[in-house]
C-alpha cells in the first residue's frame, strides 16, 4: 500500500470550543421508547435508536480511529473509547453511529484529553444488534450536527494505523481525493491520493468507504490535514466535492 507522509506546518490559532454532548437533530428524531437516544441514568452520554433522516450530503464521514472498532456482543463486554492528548482543550466532542443496518442507533458523550470513557455493551449496543464493523466513531470540535474538525480517537490500548470511514448516501460511480502536504505559505496545493478499495463496480449505498492514510509517526502534534474528496454519483457527470479538517494529536 503507498505510503503518505502528510506532514503539515498548520497549528491550530484558536483552540477553545464549546462542547454540548448532545445531538439535537437525533434528539427530535429518537424513538419513544425505552431504547430510544436519550441521557443515559448515572451518565453524560445520550445513546439510542432514532429515525434517520434520508436527506443529507452525499458523503458522510463515519468513523476516524486508531485502530478498527472491535468488541464482543455480550452482557459482559465493554467499549472503550480513549480521547489523545492535546493541548489547550479541556474537552471534545465524541460520536458513534450506525451504517448499514435497518436500525439507526448514535451515542454523543465529552471526553476530555488523555482521559477514557467505557459504555457497556449490555445498555444499548447488545440488544439492538450493533455488531462492530457496523459501528463507526469519531472525535470532533464543534456542535455535533455539524462539527468543524475531527481528530481521531482510540479504540484500543495499541495506537495502529489511521482509519478514515466514509459512508454514501447515494449510489456512487467514482470517488478521488487529494491532500495539502504543506500550508505553511496558506497555499492550497494538494497531492492526489491513492484510489479508495472497490469492491464492485460500483460505491453502493450505505456501504463504507476507507480512505488510505497513512501519516509519518514524526507529525508535530496540533498539525492539521485538509482532505477534498470529490464523488460523481450514477448518472450524473459531475464532481461534487467534500472537504473535511482532521487534527493530528
Amino acid at each position: 500500500m503507498m505510503r503518505l507522509w502528510l506532514l503539515l506546518l498548520v497549528l491550530l490559532a484558536v483552540n477553545a470550543t464549546a462542547q454540548t454532548g448532545v445531538n439535537n437533530s437525533i434528539l427530535r428524531t429518537a424513538l419513544r421508547t425505552p431504547e430510544g437516544y436519550q441521557q443515559r441514568l448515572k451518565d453524560e452520554r445520550y445513546e439510542g435508536l432514532y429515525a434517520r433522516d434520508v436527506s443529507g450530503e452525499i458523503l458522510e464521514v463515519a468513523s476516524l480511529t486508531y485502530g478498527e472498532v472491535s468488541y464482543e456482543l455480550n452482557d459482559r463486554a465493554k467499549l472503550k473509547i480513549e480521547c489523545p492528548l492535546l493541548r489547550n482543550y479541556k474537552t471534545i466532542g465524541v460520536a458513534g453511529s450506525s451504517f448499514n443496518l435497518n436500525k439507526n442507533y448514535r451515542f454523543d458523550m465529552l471526553l476530555s484529553p488523555g482521559k477514557r470513557k467505557v459504555i457497556p455493551i449490555s445498555a444499548s449496543i447488545g440488544p439492538n444488534l450493533i455488531y462492530a464493523k457496523y459501528l463507526g466513531i469519531y472525535g470532533y470540535l464543534g456542535e455535533p450536527e455539524n462539527p468543524t474538525t475531527y481528530i481521531p480517537v482510540k479504540v484500543n490500548t495499541v495506537k495502529s494505523d489511521l482509519q478514515l470511514v466514509l459512508i454514501c448516501n447515494r449510489t456512487l460511480e467514482s470517488i478521488r481525493w487529494k491532500y495539502i502536504c504543506s500550508a505553511s505559505d496558506n497555499s492550497t496545493i494538494y497531492h492526489d491520493g491513492p484510489a479508495p478499495e472497490k469492491k464492485s463496480p460500483l460505491f453502493m449505498l450505505g456501504n463504507p468507504i476507507v480512505i488510505p492514510l497513512h501519516l509519518a509517526t514524526d507529525m508535530i502534534p496540533g498539525s492539521v490535514v485538509y482532505i477534498r474528496l470529490e464523488t460523481k454519483a450514477v448518472g450524473d457527470n459531475t464532481w461534487v466535492p467534500k472537504d473535511i479538517k482532521i487534527l493530528i494529536p
